[in-house]
């Protein structure tokens, strides 16, 4: 098992709950922000990080939902359409 921290850099930047994050219900909730290095793919890096969700929906507690909220490969692949 890969934990968050063994790849990546983690920063707790809300110290009050109640900070809604983009689209929310009233729920709370947790927001993950993900970005790609520099010179990579964004599509690509997008597309491998979907295919690994369902795996770790799986890991979630009952009631607990995963979403993206915003994905920057949508306005890429739309622009390359055109």
């Amino acid at each position: 098992m890969v934990k968050v921290g063994d790849v990546a850099h983690i920063e707790d930047s809300v110290s009050e709950p109640g900070v809604d994050s983009p689209r929310s219900t009233a729920s709370p909730a947790v927001v993950m922000n993900l970005r790609k290095q520099s010179g990579t793919n964004t599509v690509e890096v997008v597309n491998r990080l979907k295919g690994k969700l369902d795996e770790l929906k799986t890991d979630l507690p009952p009631g607990w939902q995963m979403r993206v909220v915003r994905d920057q490969s949508d306005y890429i692949v739309a622009a390359s359409t055109l």
